[in-house]
C-alpha cells in the first residue's frame, strides 16, 4: 500500500514538473543568459563603453577603491561593492537597466543623476532582480552601481 502511494505521488510530481510553465523572460532581455565578463571602471574617466543590449557580468571593487561620478543618494553598506560603466545612447527614448542583485543604480549625464522613470521586479526564476528605466537623449551616460552585496553583478540594458 505504501509503495502504491509513493509511486502515485512520484507520477503526480513528474506530471506537474513537465506541465510547468517556462520562466517568463521578456523579449527585451533575451540575451540575459549569455553575459560577457568585464571589470567595472573605478573612476568616471573611462574610455570604453558597453554596447546597448549586451548582457555583462561586471566585477566590482570594494567601495573605498572607487571614485564615483556622483555622490549617491543613499549611503552603501560597509563592505559593499561599487563600479562604473559607460554606455553610448544613439537615440532618444527609454533605457532600462536590468540587474541581478539588490544593487543601486544611477544613470549620470553631464554630472547629474537622471530621475528614474520606473522600476520593475521580474520573476525570481529569470535571474533578473530588478529593472530601472530612464528617459534618455543621445549621448554618453555613466552607469554607477552602488551597494552591491557581491563582487560580481550581471547587468543588461535595453531601450
Amino acid at each position: 500500500m505504501m509503495l502504491k502511494i509513493a509511486t502515485t505521488m512520484l507520477i503526480l510530481a513528474s506530471a506537474q514538473a513537465q506541465g510547468a510553465a517556462p520562466c517568463p523572460l521578456p523579449a527585451a532581455w533575451s540575451g540575459w543568459a549569455k553575459p560577457t565578463s568585464h571589470f567595472a571602471a573605478k573612476s568616471p574617466d573611462m574610455r570604453f563603453a558597453l554596447k546597448p543590449g549586451e548582457a555583462v557580468r561586471l566585477t566590482l571593487a570594494l567601495a573605498k577603491a572607487v571614485k564615483l561620478a556622483l555622490k549617491p543618494a543613499r549611503e552603501p553598506k560597509a563592505g559593499s561593492f561599487e563600479g562604473l560603466a559607460a554606455i553610448d545612447v544613439s537615440r532618444a527614448g527609454k533605457l532600462s537597466v536590468a540587474l541581478s542583485s539588490a544593487t543601486y543604480v544611477d544613470l549620470i549625464r553631464d554630472g547629474k543623476a537622471l530621475k528614474s522613470a520606473g522600476h520593475e521586479r521580474l520573476a525570481d526564476c529569470t535571474g533578473i532582480h530588478k529593472t530601472v528605466t530612464f528617459d534618455v537623449t543621445p549621448g554618453r551616460y555613466i552607469i554607477q552601481l552602488i551597494g552591491a552585496p557581491e563582487r560580481t553583478v550581471e547587468m543588461m540594458t535595453a531601450g
